[in-house]
């Protein structure tokens, strides 16, 4: 069985709980082995936020957060807060919006994803209900470093290994492994990958950044016009082979997608083809 995490925002919300209901009601449109997990994100204006930064809405009361937590819960699937912004400081940790958030999902089978080991001590110490996963923000450069992590924790795993069957044949813990089947990036092992993410970190921080773009949006958008894909990208046919190497945890990039852009990803990786133009109308009611 593969198991996926979706991209959550309020204006994701209606369409992943959409989803949830469709693939109730209809199971023959959706592969057989593909199921939904858990959902990933952090609302808007936390400082302690990272990953895709700039999206629409505006601070949550406790009783929202505690609403939205219980939605998901309810659906029997997994939140998964985005506290990896790599930047964050011990005076961060003191942020009485982030806390708030943390709180109020403070429970069994959530989780909390990291970037750095100062989040990840304060989470432990300080809201244990939830498991940590370690993010793809962290920009592990050593096999090593991946090694030890999975013996402890799920690890988002560089998209630089997707696809590479000899190379993730070797990794331990298989079943901890996460893979981001769809970045934007063409470039699977980027230069500015780091770079990237600290630039939304600052931004999340109240600091002065400028919003760096894809250093490569140009030669993405040039691959989009000639219907091509990324080399590191996932497709349904790749499923077997994962699940092969015991590998079946895998997670959507689209936080700040348009409700469109999120319906076309949705269909790619769940709907059967036949099916995707039935699913894509029912889910854009």
């Amino acid at each position: 069985m593969i198991w996926f995490e979706l991209p959550d925002s309020e204006t994701n919300m209606p369409i992943n709980i959409r989803l949830l209901e469709l693939m109730e009601a209809y199971p023959e449109f959706f592969y057989e082995n593909v199921r939904i997990e858990a959902v990933y994100g952090c609302p808007p204006f936390c400082v302690w936020n990272g990953g895709c930064i700039h999206l629409p809405g505006q601070c949550m009361s406790p009783k929202e957060l505690e609403r939205i937590f219980a939605l998901y819960s309810n659906y029997h699937l997994s939140y998964r807060l985005t506290f990896t912004n790599r930047l964050l400081r011990k005076e961060h940790l003191y942020d009485t919006y982030g806390n708030a958030i943390a709180k109020a999902g403070n429970m069994r089978g959530n989780s909390v994803i990291v970037a750095t080991d100062v989040m990840q001590k304060y989470i432990h110490e300080n809201y244990s209900n939830y498991s940590i996963i370690q993010s793809i923000c962290r920009v592990y450069s050593d096999i090593t470093d991946i090694h030890e992590a999975l013996e402890k924790y799920f690890v988002c795993i560089p998209v630089r290994m997707n696809r590479q069957w000899e190379e993730l044949s070797k990794l331990p813990y298989p079943e901890n492994v996460i893979i981001l089947a769809n970045e934007y990036c063409p470039v699977s092992d980027c230069e500015y990958c780091q770079e990237h993410y600290e630039s939304f970190n600052r931004f999340s921080l109240y600091q002065e950044s400028d919003h760096m773009r894809c250093r490569y949006q140009q030669l993405r958008q040039q691959m989009d016009m000639q219907g091509e894909f990324p080399t590191h990208n996932i497709f349904p046919e790749d499923y077997e082979k994962y699940e092969q190497l015991g590998i079946v945890h895998f997670k959507l990039n689209g936080r700040a997608s348009t409700p469109e852009q999120l319906v076309t990803l949705y269909c790619k990786y769940f709907v059967k083809p036949q099916y995707q133009k039935n699913v894509t109308k029912l889910l854009m009611i």
